[in-house]
């Protein structure tokens, strides 16, 4: 099967700053699809600092659901294709004027995290 279709592969390759800027595009066109579909509207965004994170809160309108359970799901997707870091969301959906709002809260931490894999010869370098 695979030698009655040998069709190449096309794909970009970029360097780190073109790469970087591409890729971020995708993210926020997707982000925009997301936004669109939804018909969801970032309002805006809070920031609490802690010793060890610093908790950050998003709000989500959705001007035309009323479906609590829909706004929550909604807020999910949202949320992570807004933030990658995004783990573990905490979403509370309240009423307001119009349709419905969604608070979105995850925390980031304040510092990387450093780690060494396990395995025999200590710290393996290799990609």
């Amino acid at each position: 099967m695979a030698k009655s279709n040998q069709n190449g592969v096309v794909g970009s390759v970029a360097g780190a700053e073109d790469g970087l800027l591409f890729i971020r595009g995708m993210e926020d066109n997707s982000l925009q699809r997301y936004l669109d579909t939804y018909d969801g509207r970032i309002q805006g965004y809070k920031s609490t600092a802690g010793d060890m994170f610093t908790n950050v809160t998003m709000k989500i309108s959705f001007p035309n659901c009323m479906n609590e359970n829909n706004a929550n799901l909604w807020a999910f997707f949202i949320a992570k294709a807004a933030h990658p870091t995004c783990a573990k969301p905490r979403i509370k959906v309240v009423p307001q004027e119009a349709g419905l709002a969604a608070y979105v809260t995850w925390p980031i931490w304040n510092t990387c995290k450093y780690m060494e894999s396990k395995n025999k010869n200590g710290s393996n370098t290799d990609f």
